[in-house]
């Protein structure tokens, strides 16, 4: 492989590589309902300017991608309140990460790290830390980071991610047999996720995207919600699924093409009181 080529790939895994990272958490912060969370006691700060609508207003612009705004919200609230905040300061990560700010942002990560007993975020942290390596072309480095999930985090949600990344980082070290060992495990493990079609040079033009409102055991309440968000115009359809022997009647708003575009839609359902998430 010519020099040109190879350059040309390492550009080409830093795109997609920001764009599967951006996908993954975009989808677990609408998953986890982040966006209307009430105040615990103890998250107000001076002011009235209290945690819960910092965290609201920093996300929807991060979703808008305006992450200048997102360090400004995030760093207004933490001149009055907690400076080591670790859902602000993941946050901050986040932006800072898609800005270019390698050395800001893993300062982000890390004090999310040393601070928060939260293993999910802790879990979004250390990936944090391995893409900002990733990125910025020190593979050997986001290789130990992206070790270290394996071994902490067995059973992250990112796991097919970090099987990718690895590939990715021990084919541009040279060491195809690694490379190849961690694209195995994630072709056997995650044969359906994108990073697996990736893999395969798969087209992802029948990849569609939808945002689930509810789930019911009982067809009647599935309609009732259908009904109700219709009245409000939104496109909502029910999706009967069998697990087990059981069956269950999803409510679903759109069919989306473009990730963006089904967020944007979750923000909506948000603001409008629902806890959602978005699925393909």
């Amino acid at each position: 492989m010519d020099k040109k080529r190879i350059i040309y790939n390492l550009a080409l895994m830093a795109v997609l590589a920001l764009f599967i990272l951006d996908a993954a958490f975009s989808t677990a912060y609408c998953a986890r309902g982040f966006f209307d969370r009430g105040p615990s006691e103890d998250e107000s700060g001076s002011g009235g300017y209290d945690k819960s609508s910092a965290l609201k207003k920093a996300e929807q612009a991060f979703v808008q991608g305006d992450y200048e705004e997102v360090l400004r919200t995030a760093g207004h609230y933490q001149s009055y309140a907690s400076k080591t905040d670790s859902e602000l300061q993941h946050l901050m990560g986040r932006a800072l990460l898609k800005m270019g700010r390698f050395d800001e942002a893993r300062n982000r990560f890390s004090t999310v790290v040393n601070h928060s007993d939260n293993e999910e975020l802790l879990d979004n942290a250390y990936i944090g830390l391995a893409d900002s390596y990733f990125l910025e072309g020190n593979y050997k480095t986001a290789v130990d980071y992206y070790e270290k999930i394996l071994r902490y985090f067995p059973d992250s949600q990112y796991l097919h991610i970090v099987y990718y990344r690895l590939g990715e980082c021990y084919s541009a070290l040279g060491d195809d047999t690694k490379a190849q060992e961690n694209f195995n495990r994630l072709t056997k493990a995650y044969p359906y996720s994108l990073e697996a079609n990736l893999l395969s040079g798969g087209s992802f033009d029948f990849l569609t995207y939808s945002v689930q409102v509810a789930s019911f055991g009982k067809w009647k309440n599935a309609q009732r919600l259908s009904e109700e968000l219709k009245k409000q115009g939104f496109d909502a359809t029910i999706h009967t699924t069998l697990l087990g022997e059981e069956r269950f009647y999803r409510v679903r708003v759109g069919q989306y093409n473009n990730f963006n575009d089904a967020e944007d839609m979750a923000l909506r359902l948000k603001n409008a009181g629902y806890d959602v998430k978005i699925y393909p």
